[in-house]
């Protein structure tokens, strides 16, 4: 339950406007965030699961995909690192919807601003 009341607060937090977003755009981004070695087989069927049910979707959409990968490195300063990374890397581009995997991801996006 604390993790779909975190999640759909990530979710407003990054709908709402801010300075540095893009106009609307007819595309819908996707922010899909994994919190462990994307080499493995649940995370791998997880990722494909959510292309195919996209896929059958009719609206136009845009997937960026990130891993945290947590579990093989010191977790607090993987989640700093991390952190800085997508806040540079996603400061000029609207995310509309993020997906998270783990509490681990959504507790990072929730540090976030």
């Amino acid at each position: 339950m604390k993790t779909n009341i975190l999640f759909l607060f990530l979710v407003f937090q990054f709908l709402s406007p801010s300075s540095h977003a893009q106009p609307p755009s007819d595309v819908t981004h996707i922010l899909f965030i994994n919190s462990t070695n994307q080499d493995m087989p649940w995370y791998k069927s997880v990722e494909l699961g959510l292309r195919t049910e996209l896929t059958k979707r009719s609206f136009s959409y845009e997937l960026f995909v990130e891993n945290i990968d947590v579990n093989r490195f010191d977790e607090v300063n993987q989640k700093q690192l991390m952190k800085d990374y997508l806040k540079q890397k996603y400061k000029n581009k609207h995310i509309d919807i993020i997906v998270t995997q783990s509490p681990s991801a959504a507790t990072l996006l929730s540090s976030i601003r």
